[in-house]
């Protein structure tokens, strides 16, 4: 619930991620899975392509913290 709560004002998925107290929220699956899917997209597309894609991302979380 924290960081739904954080996420609604503001913070991005990263920052709480970083600053979180408790990882045991997260798992320790989910940052595995975060980085082999990084790693499959950066073998795909490059770096270039994996930049697009985070720049993507960046500009979905902005228009939704917008409305």
């Amino acid at each position: 619930m924290e960081a739904v709560k954080a996420y609604e004002q503001g913070e991005t998925p990263m920052e709480i991620f970083l600053n979180a107290d408790d990882i045991s929220a997260v798992g320790n699956e989910k940052p595995k899975k975060c980085l082999k899917w990084w790693r499959d997209q950066y073998h795909k597309c490059g770096e270039a392509g994996l930049l697009k894609i985070a720049e993507a991302r960046t500009v979905r979380e902005d228009r939704l913290k917008a409305s």
